[in-house]
């Protein structure tokens, strides 16, 4: 904790404490913001240099790191986040609640981070969506690049994010998974959203998928589907 910097600011001289910022390591910063209150450490970290804040702001507790993301509006967040490293941005979604995260990711554009091969910040960025926001990410974006999203969610959120999309583009997605990844995504499923799924198929891809799964599962999904026994779908 540096005494000066906190007597500056207990003299409501904030221009002056800014200056003290200016000589202190970030490592003497990070220990003095934990010790701020909210209010204050709001008002210093809009006013200070954005790249010194983005290198403060990975070495801090994560409590105090949800107090700034939260506490900076949209345009002050961005610059800060301008300033990180792809890595940086990526360990610091990855420990935040999902909430705060969250406002990191309205900010940033994913479309444009896929372009520049960001996968470091995406995978976290995403892990962090609900399924209905991923299916219309997914739609919005080219099919060969929905798969490359699709490859980076958790095997979980994966399969909830595939019964959310549109049938052309769920479709999609199946030419281009591979076997085993197909499997993946099916085990997941309930057999209730499988059927729904495979109900808007076409029969070669239903055949795809049914190859893909268990035989208890083909049998069940057979059963309610009453295909004929020789049948493509069977």
């Amino acid at each position: 904790m540096d005494k000066l910097f906190f007597d500056c600011l207990e003299a409501n001289n904030f221009q002056s404490a800014l200056e003290r910022l200016e000589e202190m390591t970030v490592e003497q910063i990070a220990q003095s913001f934990e010790e701020l209150p909210t209010r204050t450490l709001i008002d210093v970290c809009r006013l200070m240099d954005k790249g010194v804040l983005a290198d403060v702001l990975v070495l801090l507790e994560v409590d105090t790191q949800q107090a700034i993301i939260e506490g900076l509006n949209d345009k002050t967040l961005d610059e800060v986040m301008d300033e990180m490293t792809p890595a940086e941005t990526a360990d610091l979604i990855e420990d935040l609640p999902t909430d705060t995260a969250l406002k990191i990711a309205e900010g940033e554009d994913i479309a444009e981070l896929l372009r520049e091969r960001k996968f470091a910040t995406l995978k976290p960025l995403l892990s962090k969506m609900n399924e209905v926001d991923l299916a219309r990410v997914l739609e919005e974006v080219y099919a060969d690049e929905s798969i490359i999203l699709f490859r980076l969610l958790p095997k979980d959120l994966a399969a909830e994010t595939f019964v959310e999309l549109e049938p052309e583009r769920q479709q999609e997605l199946i030419s281009l998974l591979t076997n085993m990844e197909l499997k993946e995504v099916t085990d997941e499923l309930f057999v209730d959203d499988y059927v729904d799924i495979i109900e808007d198929m076409p029969a070669n891809v239903v055949k795809r998928m049914l190859a893909q799964s268990d035989s208890e599962t083909r049998e069940y999904v057979n059963k309610i589907l009453r295909y004929p026994k020789d049948s493509a779908g069977s």
